[in-house]
């Protein structure tokens, strides 16, 4: 058991390094521009917030082109024949490379996002703040408790579009000459059809009526169960797509 696991951890590490320079990316434009903003002063400053926050796209954004990127590099360098030959299953491979992409995903936003709310608390004037509403707010539990449900459907998309990308490349490779065309067709199949199997037994829908006039009794009563049935169906298609992946690995399908 000791050994699977130093194993595993051998793969994370060799995963986390294929998608360390856009990760770095992420961190160092983050923190330049929240610099530029703390140290600057002036209209300059504020031009710099929406920036800030649109680094959060490019977080998300380069995890997904991560997870293309490193499998194609092992198969165009056929080093992936090399990882084939290791006594280790497909699920600790994908689950490493999987692994990493979580990590680069959630370090990447959450720099990118406490940087840009750090930023945006520097620049706007302290007399507009009403610092009562700001603690009352930070001192609400059910706050931090809707931004936890709301967080937790991210990433279980994210896993969801992860998971997807490995299969999606494993099934491209049936056909060296269409691989690129089938990964991309099975990629957007997966999502529309997930989609649609979703939308027939109503999960993710917001059900119900918005005629109540309290915030926090529409979100309890209608958005907070839809966002928590929105997580467990993308769950369970990322598990059956990582399944999938596995599965399709471990019978070493020749390409």
């Amino acid at each position: 058991m000791h050994s699977k696991w130093k194993m595993f951890g051998q793969l994370y590490r060799k995963d986390m390094h294929q998608v360390l320079p856009e990760l770095l990316l992420v961190i160092i434009l983050s923190v330049a521009m929240n610099l530029a903003i703390l140290l600057g002063s002036g209209i300059m400053t504020q031009l710099l917030i929406g920036p800030t926050f649109m680094l959060l796209g490019l977080a998300v954004l380069l995890p997904l082109i991560s997870s293309f990127k490193t499998f194609r590099q092992e198969w165009n360098n056929k080093t992936v024949y090399l990882l084939m030959s290791l006594p280790v299953s497909g699920g600790m491979i994908m689950g490493s490379r999987l692994l990493a992409l979580v990590t680069q995903f959630v370090t990447g936003t959450i720099v990118v996002g406490v940087g840009a709310l750090l930023a945006t608390y520097h620049i706007i004037p302290k007399e507009l703040i009403d610092m009562s509403a700001l603690h009352s707010l930070l001192s609400n539990a059910a706050a931090y408790k809707y931004l936890a449900v709301v967080s937790l459907s991210g990433l279980a998309y994210m896993l969801f579009l992860f998971c997807n990308s490995l299969f999606s490349q494993i099934v491209g490779r049936i056909s060296r000459k269409l691989s690129g065309w089938i990964t991309l067709g099975a990629f957007i199949a997966v999502i529309w059809g997930s989609q649609k199997v979703l939308e027939l037994i109503g999960i993710g829908q917001f059900s119900g009526t918005l005629s109540e006039n309290n915030a926090e009794v529409i979100f309890q009563n209608i958005v907070m169960p839809a966002f928590t049935s929105y997580t467990i169906g993308y769950l369970i298609f990322a598990l059956l797509l990582f399944v999938g992946s596995v599965i399709i690995y471990d019978r070493r399908l020749e390409v």
